[in-house]
């Protein structure tokens, strides 16, 4: 029966995904995690988001500097992979096997790593919503890197992860808006995307009335070309192999292009 074959290659090709996705989100737990408390007892092997994130940028850095993806016995390739598994099993959320990133998940990591782009996340900081500076006297929230490490946190390792993607979906098409007409909208959709996103205190838990200068909302202010690179980096299509959402309320996979919904 070719339709039950079908319908079973289909099944097997949606379990793989959604388990890559899963070992995606995993790791991601681990590399973006909230910082614990001061005088917190840590376990001997704890490791900060931002020293885990810097041996990863290592590991790839020392694959060299080409993009095409090296064969699976290159020495950088197997460190990466087993860091991926370590971090998804410290996760402690599933029964994890040792993991192996495909050609295109390799492709996509040594393009984000190495991309001028991703600079960004090597100079974000862990760090937890009251230890920023907040809004100023006029509501005026200044993103540095901080409020940047602040983003990654609730973006990957939300406390909701269909809104989370929902958010990262956003930025996606205002990113994709941004590049077909640089001249007419600039980087002002992906400001609107931001700018909602740091004021949905459902998503994020941070009330700004919680500062010393007390706004319900806040207006962002960056850093000369930062939401530039924000937007080059969330579209640039050979990431797609990192993305670890599917679902969310506004987000239909495989749908085409030139509809509104089209997700990655």
């Amino acid at each position: 029966m070719p339709e039950a074959k079908q319908i079973q290659a289909t099944q097997s090709e949606s379990d793989s995904k959604e388990f890559t996705r899963e070992v995606l989100r995993n790791v991601y737990r681990q590399l973006f995690k909230t910082p614990v408390p001061v005088g917190t007892q840590l376990p001997d092997n704890y490791q900060s988001g931002e020293d885990l994130r810097g041996k990863l940028c290592q590991h790839v850095a020392n694959a060299g500097s080409e993009l095409s993806a090296p064969s699976s016995t290159d020495l950088p390739r197997e460190e990466v992979n087993r860091m991926f598994t370590d971090l998804c099993a410290e996760s402690g959320t599933m029964i994890f096997i040792p993991y192996a990133l495909s050609n295109g998940q390799w492709k996509g990591l040594r393009r984000a790593l190495g991309g001028e782009d991703y600079a960004l996340l090597r100079k974000i900081k862990d760090g937890v919503a009251k230890d920023s500076a907040g809004p100023d006297a006029y509501g005026v929230l200044k993103v540095g890197e901080l409020e940047l490490g602040l983003l990654y946190q609730w973006l990957f390792n939300p406390t909701d992860t269909k809104q989370a993607h929902n958010y990262l979906h956003a930025l996606k098409k205002a990113a994709r808006k941004a590049e077909m007409k640089p001249r007419e909208c600039g980087v002002d959709a992906v400001e609107a995307v931001l700018g909602v996103l740091f004021n949905d205190i459902k998503f994020t838990g941070v009330s700004w009335m919680d500062f010393e200068h007390k706004f319900p909302i806040v207006s962002l202010e960056f850093q000369p070309g930062v939401v530039e690179q924000i937007a080059r980096f969330v579209r640039d299509t050979d990431l797609n192999e990192l993305e670890p959402y599917e679902g969310g309320g506004v987000c239909f996979v495989d749908q085409p292009r030139d509809k509104d919904n089209f997700c990655y």
